[in-house]
């Protein structure tokens, strides 16, 4: 029998052939699934210690707090997200690039004010961690479809599937290893919420990176859809 010790990364690992699937369905996307896969892991593993501290604390094969199962969740579900959309859409990109924006001198500032907010809401204000970790999320995905409109259809289906997968995800994990929500989840804020045993806060998570993750690398490339 597998232990809770194995739990997180049977669950990151769960992504995996759907990733292969879509990097290897869709050529044309794999760059953007690369950056999203990269630009997520990192974040993951760099952001994992905050959550320890009133979410949760899950248990790595190796014994850190810093665990490879962040990296390879990361990866996994930032590629995945990035591209769902156009795949089951059919969606493809437009060869003509929207140059109207320099969209990288919009970046530091939105970044900064995220920033600045989420520790004003978790060290101020108490805020749990996973809630004021969205708030920076948020405010990007916001910024983005302000500017770029056409792409407010992407975040909210991108949102919307990626939730999806890892509700389904989180319902497998569940059946596998029924005593995790208990041993894992800090018993306060945002978790004593479940929505058929998931975690709201798990919910909340895949939306707003499936949100932002969505139309990012359109935004910034400056890419748009073929009509």
């Amino acid at each position: 029998m597998i232990t809770e010790k194995y739990a997180y990364f049977v669950f990151a690992l769960f992504f995996f052939p759907l990733w292969i699937f879509l990097y290897w369905k869709r050529k044309d996307l794999r760059k953007e699934m690369l950056i999203g896969s990269i630009c997520v892991s990192f974040w993951a593993l760099i952001s994992e210690r905050l959550f320890i501290y009133d979410y949760w604390t899950p248990q790595f094969i190796f014994g850190s707090k810093f665990g490879m199962e962040d990296f390879i969740y990361g990866f996994l579900a930032g590629g995945i997200a990035n591209v769902v959309y156009e795949e089951i859409f059919g969606i493809k990109h437009s060869k003509r690039k929207n140059r109207s924006h320099d969209w990288s001198v919009f970046l530091l500032p939105v970044f900064g004010i995220s920033l600045a907010l989420f520790v004003i809401s978790m060290l101020f204000f108490k805020i749990n961690t996973m809630l004021s970790v969205l708030i920076p999320i948020i405010i990007l995905t916001i910024f983005m479809i302000y500017l770029r409109k056409d792409l407010l259809r992407d975040a909210i289906i991108s949102g919307i599937i990626f939730s999806l997968i890892t509700f389904l995800n989180y319902i497998i994990l569940i059946h596998l290893f029924p005593s995790i929500i208990d041993h894992w989840y800090h018993g306060k804020g945002i978790n004593y919420h479940l929505f058929l045993g998931v975690p709201m806060g798990e919910i909340y998570w895949a939306i707003a990176l499936g949100a932002v993750a969505g139309p990012f690398y359109e935004f910034f490339v400056g890419l748009k859809y073929k009509k």
